[in-house]
Formats: structure tokens, C-alpha cells, sequence
């Protein structure tokens, strides 16, 4: 089970600078901040930018460099993507199908090589 994430502390004024991957979610507990994506293929300039206030929450839709400025001291918590129910089951099904071709070829690979 991963660690709880800790939450960030931003001064009135106070940037911070990160690296998100795609998915992940910017939740304010307490404050007013804004948020700007610079994603990954445009390091030149950010490109969105979301003010949020108190109780928000923002899922980056494509990763990259995040700027977080607070406009009133905030409080926040950076959220790693949630797998889709979607993922896990097709994810599955990839590990049923993989384990059963590989049984199949070490009985293939057994017989080859067993002593007649």
C-alpha cells in the first residue's frame, strides 16, 4: 500500500515548480492558488492555467511541468493517478492470456528437449 500523500504548504506568494505525471490530481484543502501546465512537448511557456480555491480539485490532463503559485497562503495535496477499474480488469486478462501461452510453450520446449 503506497504512503498517504503529505501536504504541501504555500505562503501567500509563493511558488512552487514540479514535475506531474499525466492523471494526477492538485487538491486544495485551505487557500486560493493558481495553477499552470507547461506539458511535456512546449518546455517554451505555460499553457493552462486554473485558479483554485478551497475543497477544489484539478486532474492534470496531460503531464509536464506544473507551476502552483498561491495567491493566499494554501494548503495542498498532489494526487497520483487512479488506475480505471478498466485498466485492472484488462490488465487481468492480459496476465491470464501471457500465463497460458507460456505454459504452452514450456510444455512445447519440455518435449523437445525430453529424452526419447
Amino acid at each position: 500500500m503506497a504512503p498517504a500523500p503529505r501536504p504541501l504548504y504555500l505562503a501567500r506568494g509563493q511558488e512552487l515548480h514540479c514535475a506531474i505525471p499525466t492523471g494526477s490530481r492538485v487538491w486544495v484543502e485551505r487557500g486560493l492558488l493558481t495553477v499552470e501546465v507547461c506539458p511535456p512537448g512546449d518546455p517554451l511557456g505555460f499553457k493552462l492555467r486554473q485558479r483554485l480555491g478551497a475543497e477544489d480539485v484539478y486532474t492534470l490532463p496531460e503531464g509536464g511541468w506544473v507551476k502552483l503559485e498561491a495567491i493566499w497562503a494554501s494548503e495542498i495535496l498532489i494526487l497520483p493517478p487512479q488506475p480505471s477499474a478498466h485498466l485492472g480488469r484488462w490488465l487481468a486478462r492480459l496476465g491470464t492470456g501471457l500465463g497460458a501461452g507460456l505454459r504452452k510453450l514450456l510444455r512445447r520446449s519440455l518435449r523437445r528437449c525430453a529424452p526419447q
